[in-house]
């Protein structure tokens, strides 16, 4: 596993391995999720903060404020941490519905 900072792509960071093992099969190295702080307010931001990591991953950075925006219109029960104008958790049962919003 070979870990980049984001300011200098080229370097290394412990514990990463720098060089990449002769018999790799593949050698595309996917640029985040790196270490983080999910936003602790709010019931916590633990469930946008997975989908900003997987977003990353494939290049795109999108604030777990808006990721919990994206589901503020969802039917259904309410049961977790939010409110109509600000969003609510990512949970299982508003994962889906969150991903297609964005």
């Amino acid at each position: 596993l070979a870990c980049f900072s984001f300011s200098n792509a080229d370097e290394c960071i412990a514990p990463g391995t720098c060089v990449p093992p002769s018999d790799a099969q593949f050698s595309r190295v996917p640029r985040g999720p790196v270490p983080s702080q999910q936003w602790n307010i709010n019931g916590g931001f633990c469930g946008a903060f997975s989908i900003q990591q997987s977003t990353l991953a494939f290049g795109a950075w999108i604030s777990q404020d808006l990721v919990r925006k994206a589901n503020k219109d969802q039917s259904g029960p309410k049961f977790m941490h939010g409110d109509d104008e600000l969003g609510y958790e990512v949970v299982p049962t508003n994962v889906a519905y969150t991903a297609e919003k964005l």
